[in-house]
């Protein structure tokens, strides 16, 4: 997968920037190394990597979902957290 550019980069992260960000601690919690490496490991697993975001951002379900993704209608129609229910305000507001 090539990255698409538009225009000028106007902003890039210094190695510190990086190497504190959230992203990077993510990467490292899974043992990887680039990028590159977790873009290609999130298309080819979205259950996996879309059942580590929701778990690394601490977004609270009242009733825990049964799978992460159906996708037996195809991706256009995917089913999300199916089973789950799930309050925002739990999540975004209260805990803040």
């Amino acid at each position: 997968m090539q990255p698409v550019v538009i225009g000028d980069v106007i902003w890039e992260p210094t190695p510190e920037v990086v190497e504190r960000s959230r992203l990077k601690r993510f990467m490292d919690r899974h043992g990887i190394e680039t990028f590159d490496e977790l873009l290609k490991r999130a298309d080819e697993d979205i259950e996996w990597f879309w059942d580590a975001a929701i778990k690394d951002l601490d977004i609270a379900f009242c009733r825990a979902y049964d799978k992460v993704v159906d996708l037996s209608e195809g991706k256009p129609w995917a089913r999300w957290w199916v089973g789950g229910r799930m309050n925002i305000v739990q999540s975004c507001l209260d805990r803040h």
